[in-house]
């Protein structure tokens, strides 16, 4: 049987062939799903968002805004200019090759001690509650027997030097003194209880 079209019908046909085309590009232009892995010779570039669970670079990753995510390197991570942290914690040792500037407190322990196995040089007046040291050399940055200084003690009320022993048996203190001819001079306390100044060490 011969079917022939009238001019309305060919133009309704026309007009939702035109329709359907523009309805898939349309579809597709808006989300692409692929499944398989997407390899170009040049640049990738996406107008909106990108988001993926894995990211993988083998060579330099470049970040034009703020990158906030857990970061984790297998070997060494290293920064070439100034790098800032608002907060940052390590389970293990941190060590630094250079100088370390520390703007607020700097704590060791949970306690709050702070060691160093050399020598800690303070050029600003330093305010302590209390302090324990083996030796103490005023005007040297290196501990010696010997230090070119002056050592001032200062209070508002009565202030207090306070020289004593933990030994189980006290022997006693000493304060040695050098006089103007360089020879050294003793003061204690003797074993009556009286002061007693005279040439000599303490050791």
């Amino acid at each position: 049987m011969k079917r022939t079209f009238t001019l309305d019908q060919a133009v309704t046909m026309a007009i939702s062939v035109i329709a359907g085309v523009f309805l898939v590009v349309g579809t597709v232009g808006a989300a692409t799903t692929i499944s398989t892995n997407i390899s170009t010779g040049g640049n990738l570039t996406v107008s909106g968002t990108a988001s993926t669970t894995l990211f993988s670079a083998t060579g330099i990753s470049y970040f034009g805004g703020t990158a906030t995510s857990t970061f984790s390197a297998a070997g060494v991570l290293s920064a070439v200019g100034n790098t800032s942290l608002v907060t940052a914690s390590t389970t293990g040792a941190v060590s630094v090759a250079g100088a370390l500037w520390v703007g607020g407190n700097a704590t060791t322990t949970a306690a709050g001690a702070f060691s160093t196995g050399s020598t800690i040089s303070v050029s600003a007046t330093s305010t302590l509650a209390s302090t324990t040291i083996t030796h103490l050399a005023v005007g040297s940055t290196t501990p010696s027997q010997i230090a070119v200084a002056e050592a001032v003690i200062e209070g508002t009320a009565t202030t207090t030097l306070q020289l004593s022993t933990s030994k189980a048996a006290p022997g006693g203190t000493c304060i040695q003194l050098e006089g103007p001819a360089g020879v050294n001079y003793r003061i204690y306390i003797s074993g009556a209880g009286a002061l007693v100044t005279e040439a000599g060490v303490c050791k």
